[in-house]
């Protein structure tokens, strides 16, 4: 018997054909965001990923503090006790509950989701770019401040949920903030 090549058709050679023809290899077009330091809060129930440019602040009682030395974003973590289902919060209950850290005349965007088996909530407030105007001289200078948002994720776990506060989320931070999103992980055993 004579001697096989390996095969190189296949799903490897379409790849390959695929990235010849132009494409890049980031499909949805966003940034590469690495993630190396692992996170454990509130006796390690909660855990996610951080950028190595995120650093802890403070930990005052039942919250933990971070901020983004790179793009000014800070992240709040909390837990707290709550017997209602998540489904219930209403846009009102949100802007009460967290009218410190948010502009009351704001509504946020609520969408409902799962991780894994606990139910979720995100909120999210579109900030409007500020304005500012001064003169020089005979010439009148409008400089506009790019949007912002704040992010807040719900995850309920039994009678607990835990908080994940975004606030000062620029476009440029908006793919950290994202994947850290993706990297949340909740411990659902007693």
């Amino acid at each position: 018997m004579a001697a096989q090549k390996p095969r190189r058709n296949g799903i490897w050679k379409r790849v390959q054909a695929w990235l010849h023809r132009g494409h890049s290899r980031s499909v949805s077009g966003s940034p590469t965001v690495f993630l190396s330091k692992a996170v454990w809060c509130f006796e390690k129930q909660l855990s996610f990923s951080l950028p190595d440019q995120m650093l802890q602040i403070a930990e005052p009682k039942g919250q933990v503090l971070f901020e983004d030395t790179k793009n000014g974003m800070y992240l709040r973590v909390m837990k707290m006790p709550y017997r209602q289902p998540l489904q219930h919060v209403t846009v009102t209950d949100l802007q009460i509950a967290f009218r410190r850290f948010i502009s009351v005349n704001l509504f946020p965007e609520v969408t409902h989701g799962y991780l894994r088996h606990s139910p979720m909530l995100t909120a999210v407030w579109f900030h409007p770019p500020a304005q500012k105007q001064f003169r020089r001289g005979n010439v009148e200078v409008t400089l506009k401040k790019g949007a912002e948002k704040t992010v807040l994720r719900l995850i309920q776990v039994r009678k607990t949920v835990f908080l994940l506060l975004f606030t000062d989320v620029s476009p440029d931070a908006e793919p950290y903030m994202e994947a850290i999103l993706h990297s949340v992980s909740v411990k659902t055993g007693q």
